[in-house]
């Protein structure tokens, strides 16, 4: 197995690695073959103060001194692109779906704090029509473990006989749950984004690159909309460790409104948000308070 550690001391290149997903030739997953170990580390990260305020103001987010809970992962975007678009990583990514992540954070980090991110791929499986893959993130304050994920991305294709699937993000379906929110999608949302975190995929971007992908228009990136979702949901707490699973299930049009619906049992939020005349949810998920020391499993 190939083994390639890429180490940045500021932040990691974008434009780089926007051009390696378009114009570099991959390779393809080979039947039976392992993906590339892959690992990328950004030591003495700091916040870029304004890119945290646009975020902030994107999401209708308050400002209380600390990092929005799925913060790091913007964070750590340009780091999981420069990774996924090495030349030795044989997808391609455009194509490449995000299908779930698993966040567990600690405790709050301060928009001030240094801290060392690192991320890794770590497994993949076949599936019934294609390939899930798995990469970890993984943010250290002084050697302490304080926030780290689970990212699943999916291709489609066929990649031989099917290994055991995941046991990650399984939801039950709420059922006649109530409405919690509901905000409108501007279509200027997804590009406002893609320059905060440095994504941009053309199907964030661009009404027409959108529509030769397959989809009806642009979308907004389901992150954007997934932290947007959390700012909805009743406070957890201020400093316990938080744990968020989360699936996504279909596209969030732009120029249209979503719908937030959610059920709290104690210190668990289960949530499902809907766009547009769309009878499915987009995003499926769930956040609670865990003990301290849990794991990502």
């Amino acid at each position: 197995m190939t083994s390639i550690a890429l180490q940045f001391e500021k932040q990691p290149p974008l434009l780089k690695a926007i051009l390696a997903a378009l114009f570099t030739r991959r390779s393809g997953f080979a039947v039976g073959a392992a993906l590339p170990n892959i690992k990328a580390s950004w030591c003495g990260a700091q916040v870029d103060q304004a890119n945290l305020k646009n975020y902030l103001n994107l999401c209708q987010l308050s400002d209380d001194g600390y990092l929005p809970i799925l913060y790091p992962h913007v964070m750590a975007s340009t780091l999981h692109l420069n990774m996924l678009t090495d030349r030795q990583f044989p997808i391609k990514l455009l194509g490449a779906v995000h299908l779930r992540s698993h966040i567990l954070s600690r405790r709050k980090i301060n928009r001030d704090e240094t801290v060392d991110i690192q991320t890794e791929i770590v497994t993949h499986r076949v599936v019934a029509k294609g390939l899930e893959f798995d990469f970890t993130t993984t943010v250290t304050s002084d050697k302490e473990t304080i926030w780290e994920s689970i990212t699943t991305y999916y291709v489609q294709g066929r990649f031989g006989e099917e290994d055991a699937p995941s046991l990650r993000g399984s939801f039950t379906p709420l059922e006649n749950p109530p409405e919690s929110a509901q905000w409108f999608l501007d279509k200027q949302m997804a590009r406002r984004y893609a320059r905060i975190t440095g994504d941009y995929n053309p199907i964030h971007i661009s009404f027409l690159l959108a529509k030769l992908f397959g989809f009806k228009r642009d979308l907004l990136h389901a992150f954007c909309a997934l932290a947007t979702s959390i700012r909805h949901l009743p406070t957890v707490s201020d400093n316990e460790a938080i744990r968020i699973d989360v699936a996504f299930k279909g596209p969030l049009y732009l120029k249209n409104t979503v719908y937030l619906k959610s059920i709290t049992n104690n210190d668990a939020h289960r949530f499902d948000l809907y766009c547009g005349t769309n009878d499915r949810p987009c995003i499926v998920g769930n956040i609670k308070l865990v003990p301290e020391d849990s794991t990502l499993v």
